[in-house]
């Protein structure tokens, strides 16, 4: 069975799907070829690195058993006009040798509203240190995805000792800061085991590689890869989830596009679920159910439930089956309970342009 799968497509952040789409007037089937050939190509370099597409999966889509951090950090007391460079000193030692993650930094940047940023910052992050706002571009962080509570934990713990180490924030789950993170910071690159995989420049042959974040990975022996630009952006980039204004912003379009010549709005199908699939999943997946505070949910509020978070949620793990010709995504949704944290459940869903429809295949 012939299974073409694209993890992510960033077009949140990365124009070039929609000028290109736009500019040579492209048909829906057009530019799903045209995507399925940026992936054929990013595989052939990740290829020519030594690099497995499928082994990135970890780094590329959100988690259900994973955490997400931000390290926070006053950049002035680094000591150093290479803030970034100093910090990275700090934080590469720290990450497990076999571990993926993807990588992201940025100043903290307030949008023009220094209190919002504040507030977020005060009610989103644990600060190690007492703290006074004094400008925008003070603030620095790391954002790590795929950790475990334990890998978490060590970071956390090994830099309390370094004086720029301010605090730090689960962003696993939606919150005012993370909105703030996911506006504010970029694609540092992938850490793939002894690998770090970044993007360079586009007249830059894929036979050369460059540490383009100049961040301090070979002196903690890494191999520093990289690939050139716009494939890595496009295709290797992690999104820190946020909503999105409907009508604005074409990420789920054209990731949809992908995999399928028929594109369309997630939010404005149906979702079909069936007795029989309630049944298999209050039978096979009741831990997950039970978690979302849904063990004895029906079919009605788990179609409600499901179809009122399309409209801002970003899908993952496109996938086509040639010979079913099945097109099938993943979309994460996050429940929040009254007696317990917040839950993150992955929805697996097949896309049934015809029935102007989505299928729910699993809920784990």
């Amino acid at each position: 069975m012939v299974e073409n799968v694209i993890y992510t497509l960033n077009a949140r952040d990365n124009v070039m799907p929609e000028v290109v789409r736009d500019y040579f007037g492209l048909s829906p089937f057009q530019m799903m070829k045209e995507i399925q050939g940026w992936r054929d190509e990013l595989v052939d370099a990740l290829e020519l690195k030594g690099i497995a597409y499928r082994k990135l999966r970890r780094a590329l889509i959100p988690s259900t058993d994973r955490k997400e951090l931000a390290l926070l950090f006053e950049s002035d007391k680094t000591g150093s006009g290479s803030y970034g460079h100093a910090i990275s000193e700090r934080v590469i030692p720290l990450f497990p040798k076999d571990s993926t993650h993807s990588i992201l930094d940025g100043d903290l940047l307030d949008h023009g509203r220094p209190d919002d940023l504040v507030d977020a910052m005060n009610a989103g992050a644990m600060f190690i240190r007492d703290v006074k706002f004094r400008h925008h571009t003070q603030f620095f962080a790391v954002y790590i995805n795929n950790l475990t509570d334990k890998m978490a934990v060590n970071f956390v713990e090994e830099l309390m000792r370094y004086e720029a180490f301010i605090g730090f924030a689960d962003m696993t789950y939606m919150s005012r800061l993370k909105v703030y993170l996911a506006t504010s910071l970029v694609n540092l690159g992938i850490k793939h085991k002894r690998i770090i995989l970044q993007e360079h420049e586009p007249d830059r042959p894929n036979t050369e590689d460059v540490n383009t974040a100049g961040w301090a990975f070979e002196e903690s022996g890494y191999t520093c890869k990289s690939i050139a630009d716009p494939l890595p952006g496009l295709l290797l980039s992690y999104k820190i989830e946020r909503p999105f204004l409907r009508g604005r912003e074409r990420d789920v379009e054209l990731s949809l596009n992908a995999v399928s010549p028929v594109p369309a709005d997630i939010s404005d199908l149906e979702v079909i679920i069936s007795e029989e699939k309630l049944k298999y999943l209050q039978a096979n997946k009741n831990g997950s159910l039970k978690m979302a505070d849904m063990q004895d949910v029906t079919v009605d509020r788990l179609r409600t439930a499901i179809s009122e978070k399309l409209a801002s949620n970003y899908i993952y793990n496109m996938t086509y089956i040639e010979e079913h010709s099945t097109v099938k995504f993943t979309i994460m949704l996050e429940f929040r309970r009254k007696d317990a944290k917040p839950s993150r459940h992955a929805v697996a869903l097949e896309y049934l342009p015809d029935k102007k429809a989505l299928r729910l295949i699993t809920f784990f």
